[in-house]
């Protein structure tokens, strides 16, 4: 599955008289976007600086739980809100860019398993899959897994409690 990660602006913001200082927030999203040292870092907070630069204006990127920045950007307490794949239930809310980067779902299995996902769903029949969510990606697993047989989702609070299981055997 293919999505494209956006940078939507809280529209409140955009109407105004393009400010000089803009607050952005984020998920940690590796590689996309995390935090390291205290700083946002990766490819979408790189490309954001640089737009950022090219118009001459400061931003500002805050890393937080998504559910915080979400809220944050839908009371308009910020500017913007990136990475995310646009809902139709947030175009109201928000200005929603062109993707900014293409990116593609991944299903990961223990080494040693003998899973092999070309886009047949049979194989994760009877499986256990978790991810992140709420989320884009909660939504694209469970399209994926309308019909399968038995295949369970498991939804954790962040991606890396979703990979520490997942290398736990759990």
């Amino acid at each position: 599955m293919r999505w494209a990660v956006a940078v939507m602006l809280a529209a409140a913001g955009v109407a105004q008289a393009a400010p000089r200082e803009l607050r952005f927030v984020t998920e940690a999203l590796p590689p996309y976007s995390q935090q390291v040292d205290g700083r946002a870092t990766g490819p979408m907070v790189d490309v954001l600086q640089a737009t950022c630069a090219r118009l001459n204006w400061r931003c500002t990127v805050q890393v937080l739980p998504w559910r915080r920045a979400l809220r944050i950007a839908q009371a308009g307490e910020v500017e913007g809100l990136f990475a995310i794949v646009s809902p139709p239930t947030t175009r109201p809310r928000f200005h929603v860019s062109p993707p900014v980067i293409d990116a593609r779902y991944l299903l990961y299995a223990r080494a040693g398993e003998s899973l092999q996902f070309d886009g047949d769903t049979r194989p994760l029949a009877g499986r256990r899959l978790g991810v992140y969510g709420p989320s884009a990606a909660e939504d694209a697993l469970r399209a994926l897994l309308a019909g399968v047989a038995d295949a369970q989702v498991e939804v954790e609070t962040d991606n890396r409690t979703v990979l520490r299981k997942l290398a736990a055997g759990r």
